[in-house]
């Protein structure tokens, strides 16, 4: 991995340098496009054809000032000059693979795509989305599109706010959480004999469709290689360590891309996952409720939730503070309130987008949306009442993030010696 780095940032530095200032007509095909309110576009372009030799098969972020009707899967020629990226933006195009910029002179002849993996890709998830906003474009359908898609744009910046003062950030980034509970109703669905084959192959396609309308995000790539990995040590009749296929999953996406260490949501998605599997597993597992009857069920739950948000939090603690500069204490207590509900929510809404394409679909949808609207509308305004006011907030200095670490590393070796010293009563007890 280090090597993988060390060469990738040669060839981009030196290539860079090689390509700074200069004007070249170019072929490309375009991966996506952004409009601001000023109608200044943002276009991810591969080039597939250049008159300088070092810009031929690049990926490059392209501005215009000027809209365009160029959309994904579209073949492009223009005149363009390469310049720096900037700076504020640099560590997020990296992250993403776009390791170079230009700023568009001219598009002087567009063929658009017939077939594209790219323009498919943006059909589907615009199909997806016009399901979504069937339901109402408001805040609620903001949430529910965040939620289903990962797709925040219209979510208003006061309760975004709200939402990382009270820790439920990761809700709103559809990562390995989302993956595995669709992936799980999906697997538990089917019959306890349905032959190992077909579950791998259900399984896997269900976590490539979910990868494919996210757009490959970052989060619910690794958590997607992950549970393939696992999928497909079930069907070599191996042992599935989730830890190490976590493991894997981070490795393919850090060789694909060595600068996905600058991208916040996949930090935060490793480490939250991390703490699930590590942990919180440890916690869990120590502790009983079956002499409660009944209530135990309610007891499991409500435990579960609690000890996987503090080991949440203490895991992503340094960088948490390192890229946001505090920590909402307030986490463990908003996701008791909102987890079940936002999983109802996650459920219903997607089956309301497929019973949507169904004949009738329309109008069939719409109590699946309407009860998932009522889940989201309980996040949100248990999310409004906890976070508004920073409850539980705490700020602390970014340059602190290394204390932040230690604690972190105490937090672990001290849950490792408590579920080891339980076990051991439990089988002293038992002897």
């Amino acid at each position: 991995l280090a090597a993988r780095f060390i060469a990738l940032n040669t060839t981009v530095q030196s290539r860079t340098e090689g390509l700074l200032g200069k004007v070249a007509d170019l072929q490309a095909e375009v991966i996506d496009v952004k409009y601001n309110s000023d109608n200044f576009a943002s276009m991810k372009l591969r080039v597939t054809d250049c008159e300088i030799e070092e810009a031929k098969y690049i990926k490059l972020i392209a501005t215009q000032m000027a809209q365009t009707n160029v959309l994904p899967g579209d073949i492009i020629s223009a005149k363009v000059v390469f310049c720096q990226q900037r700076e504020d933006f640099k560590k997020k195009n990296y992250s993403d693979g776009y390791y170079y910029s230009a700023d568009i002179i001219k598009i002087y002849n567009k063929k658009p795509a017939t077939i594209s993996l790219w323009r498919t890709v943006y059909n589907v998830r615009a199909a997806v989305k016009s399901a979504i906003d069937s339901a109402g474009v408001d805040e609620q359908g903001a949430v529910l599109k965040a939620l289903l898609i990962g797709d925040s744009s219209a979510i208003s910046p006061e309760f975004s706010d709200c939402v990382k003062k009270s820790g439920v950030s990761h809700m709103l980034v559809v990562s390995g959480m989302h993956l595995g509970i669709l992936v799980g109703v999906i697997m538990n669905l089917m019959k306890k004999r349905t032959r190992t084959v077909a579950a791998v192959i259900v399984g896997s396609i269900s976590s490539i469709i979910i990868l494919t309308v996210c757009l490959f995000h970052v989060s619910i790539l690794r958590a997607s290689i992950a549970y393939i990995v696992m999928l497909l040590a079930r069907l070599l009749k191996r042992d599935s360590d989730p830890l190490s296929a976590l493991g894997f999953g981070v490795t393919v996406a850090v060789l694909i891309s060595p600068y996905i260490f600058y991208n916040v949501s996949f930090l935060l998605s490793v480490a939250a996952t991390f703490a699930v599997l590590y942990p919180a597993k440890m916690l869990i597992d120590v502790v009983s409720f079956g002499r409660f009857g009944i209530l135990g069920r309610f007891f499991r739950y409500s435990y579960d939730i609690i000890i996987i948000s503090v080991c949440t939090l203490f895991c992503t603690l340094p960088i948490v503070v390192n890229c946001f500069g505090y920590v909402a204490l307030a986490a463990p207590l908003t996701n008791l309130a909102v987890s079940l509900a936002m999983s109802l929510a996650l459920i219903l809404g997607v089956l309301a987008v497929l019973v949507f394409f169904l004949p009738l679909g329309k109008s069939i949808c719409l109590p699946f949306f309407f009860v998932a609207r009522f889940f989201v509308k309980f996040f949100i305004e248990a999310v409004e009442f906890i976070g508004k006011d920073g409850f539980g907030v705490v700020f602390v200095q970014k340059d602190k993030s290394i204390y932040c670490f230690l604690i972190a590393a105490a937090f672990i070796l001290i849950v490792k010696i408590l579920s080891s010293y339980i076990i051991k009563r439990k089988e002293k007890y038992r002897a």
